[in-house]
């Protein structure tokens, strides 16, 4: 049961960014009936904490706002997955080695508030070093996926150039046609509106062949993007060294401008 359920995982990783705190890392692992979340400032004397709730934890909570248990994670990794401009985050002490992560949404109308204890890891660098490698892995994949992009895009050109050549191939054909049957009298009109036909039906099959090759060529390459994806890549990515908290901050200001763009390819491809 539980590599079927690891299996199904999803994973994220929002940089979380509060008034007058330093930014926190919050790493999400969403399963269909429960989840886990692990936040860390990312530094190497930094307390990292976690929240492991059970599935009837999660059932309870979910019922406590008259929700399904589906719908409950799906909005809670909607705010933990992305920073939502309009919800107020606090991560406050709570006593007792706890700490207290709270988001503000909108229902109906009316602001709202969920609001999550978690506990003070045994291991805060085993931890703070697998949202590390996380993110880490997340950006090489990420530089894979472009060089992806960008085989596609040539291919693409180049078919487009194929295209080109079929229509100019097409035209010189068809002005010759015509030039023959300005000196040769004897051609008749019916004549000249079959080789008409010929020219259109040439031309129609030169395009559907190189745009099925195009399609060959996305669907194909389509596939490999998606499994360089797989964990689903809808936090910050990061470049960074894991003993350079400075660096780590900088990596996340210049990497989180092509997420945008990332989302967008993937959601016209």
């Amino acid at each position: 049961m539980e590599s079927s359920s690891t299996a199904t995982a999803r994973h994220t990783c929002l940089k979380l960014e509060i008034p007058s705190t330093d930014p926190l890392f919050v790493k999400g692992t969403w399963f269909d009936t429960h989840f886990h979340l692990s936040v860390t400032d990312g530094s190497a004397l930094g307390s990292a904490t976690v929240l492991l709730p059970t599935e009837e934890e999660v059932q309870e909570r979910a019922a406590q706002w008259d929700q399904p248990v589906a719908e409950y994670i799906e909005l809670a990794e909607r705010y933990l997955g992305f920073q939502q401009p309009d919800s107020v985050y606090q991560f406050v002490d709570a006593g007792d080695d706890h700490k207290r992560l709270s988001w503000t949404f909108e229902r109906d109308g009316t602001k709202l508030e969920w609001r999550w204890k978690f506990q003070l890891s045994n291991d805060s660098r085993k931890i703070t070093a697998g949202i590390l490698d996380f993110l880490m892995d997340a950006n090489i994949n990420l530089s894979v996926f472009l060089g992806v992009l960008n085989s596609k895009k040539a291919k693409l050109r180049e078919l487009r150039d194929q295209l080109s050549k079929q229509e100019i191939a097409g035209k010189a054909s068809v002005d010759e046609e015509e030039s023959t049957d300005k000196t040769e009298s004897y051609h008749s009109g019916s004549n000249a509106e079959e080789s008409e036909e010929k020219k259109l039906k040439r031309t129609s099959q030169a395009v559907q062949r190189i745009f099925q090759q195009a399609e060959v060529v996305v669907e194909r390459e389509l596939h490999v993007s998606n499994d360089l994806v797989e964990h689903r890549l809808i936090g910050d990515l990061i470049r960074m060294q894991k003993k350079n908290k400075k660096n780590l901050v900088h990596g996340v200001m210049i990497i989180e401008f092509l997420v945008p763009d990332l989302l967008l390819l993937l959601n016209l491809m």
